[in-house]
């Protein structure tokens, strides 16, 4: 069998993206990366990407295991420690607060000022 001669061409496009990140958890309790992948420059009908976070972590787990790299590995961990403590001190900030406990018992908060 002829193999034919290979006349193609590589070609570079630039497509302009813009690209959002956004961490929520989804109604089985499963945490997920969303990504937004605009393409143009109205910000209409992203495309949207779920990654569930424990694949991410799979891979990281994975893959530093194999290298033997527990250092990045207690690197990461220490961070994302870091960055559960902050999003909780919001999360408790807020549901103390004076309109959250208005909330609560079914009342409007009226500000101070």
């Amino acid at each position: 069998m002829n193999k034919s001669p290979d006349y193609g061409q590589d070609l570079n496009l630039e497509v302009p993206l813009f690209i959002d990140t956004d961490l929520e958890v989804d109604e089985h309790g499963v945490l997920n990366l969303k990504l937004f992948i605009y393409t143009d420059e109205s910000g209409d009908s992203p495309q949207t990407l779920n990654l569930p976070f424990y694949r991410m972590t799979d891979y990281i787990v994975e893959s530093h295991d194999e290298e033997q790299d527990y250092q990045q590995l207690y690197s990461i961990a220490n961070e994302l420690v870091k960055e559960s403590e902050r999003i909780r001190e919001v999360a408790e900030r807020i549901e103390n607060s004076t309109s959250a406990v208005a909330d609560l018992f079914n009342t409007a908060y009226v500000s101070p000022v």
